[in-house]
């Protein structure tokens, strides 16, 4: 395992992408998505808007640093009509090219609390312009007594040349959050793995007790590398704040059996340069750190995005 997969230094340049004052952005933007596509970075990120609706807008840049927001921030993948699964949040979209064109997972409900929300996919020919694939999610939370059962959220999708795989987050009826993972032969229908969730806590009292989520994954030289988010209970009580989310990682040979990095986590929210960021609100339960690393020329890069929870975290 090499140490440019766990020694991360927060870039100077911090913020690179901040939320434009508009009724799709007025709330927040976070769970930012990237792919390189020819010498472009591609970014896919969710915007709050003031109608307290989400969508999901596009930005690109030549250098990771410096991004333009597609038409001044209008978003690009707009909710459902009335009535739609998704017709009233869309949130932590995940993309990638094959041979198609362009695929994006993303979470959707139609009432803004959650429960029940699944992911959907769409898809185009030029990543601005999409189009949903049927009327129905292609992935859907278990049973009530599942670990999934409450909803799911944060998909991580990977085509290997051979199978699509889909590691997500599943929330439980508890809001106890873990990660399971799901393989497709074509992107569209979906099996769960029989042994999910592949990644959960090991402890309440661990730094990531509260919380094992938002996946991101890689597969290098046969291997897979996954980065998630790790929430405290403990850290939250005794800091009585929300900046407590850590990264962590694992290694898989396989993507479905993981092993956590010894020395998790990765990267801490008071590493230096540190903001002080803090969001408050009756019946609070997380924040998730959203984040996609990818390899760009030399550099492996991180994309984070604070961001206060979906009202469905409330």
């Amino acid at each position: 395992m090499g140490m440019a997969q766990v020694t991360w230094v927060k870039s100077p340049h911090n913020l690179v992408l901040t939320k434009t004052l508009n009724a799709y952005e007025g709330t927040a933007i976070g769970s930012p998505s990237i792919i390189q596509d020819g010498d472009t970075l591609k970014m896919l990120y969710a915007a709050g808007g003031v109608d307290s609706k989400g969508r999901i807008s596009y930005a690109y840049s030549l250098d990771g640093i410096i991004w333009q927001k597609q038409n001044e921030a209008t978003p690009i993948f707009d909710v459902s009509s009335e009535g739609k699964w998704d017709s009233h949040f869309l949130d932590t979209p995940d993309w990638l090219k094959d041979s198609t064109g362009y695929k994006l997972y993303y979470f959707g409900d139609n009432d803004n609390n959650s429960i029940g929300g699944s992911i959907g996919l769409a898809t185009s020919t030029n990543g601005i312009h999409w189009n949903r694939v049927g009327s129905e999610p292609v992935l859907s939370p278990g049973d009530s007594t599942d670990w999934d059962g409450l909803y799911i959220e944060s998909p991580s999708v990977l085509y290997d040349g051979k199978s699509y795989f889909m590691w997500y987050s599943g929330i439980d009826i508890n809001y106890k959050v873990a990660i399971g993972v799901a393989t497709s032969p074509d992107g569209i229908t979906w099996t769960k793995y029989s042994g999910n969730p592949v990644i959960k806590s090991d402890s309440n009292y661990a730094w990531d007790g509260l919380s094992v989520a938002t996946p991101t994954i890689i597969k290098k030289d046969n291997h897979f590398e996954m980065w998630y988010c790790g929430g405290s209970y403990y850290d939250m009580l005794d800091n009585n704040k929300l900046d407590t989310i850590k990264i962590g990682y694992a290694t898989s040979q396989d993507g479905l059996v993981w092993e956590k990095y010894h020395q998790n986590p990765v990267m801490n929210t008071f590493d230096t340069p540190y903001t002080d960021i803090e969001w408050r609100g009756p019946g609070l339960l997380m924040l998730f750190l959203r984040m996609k690393p990818i390899t760009y020329g030399t550099k492996q890069l991180m994309v984070l995005a604070w961001q206060p929870p979906h009202p469905h975290h409330l």
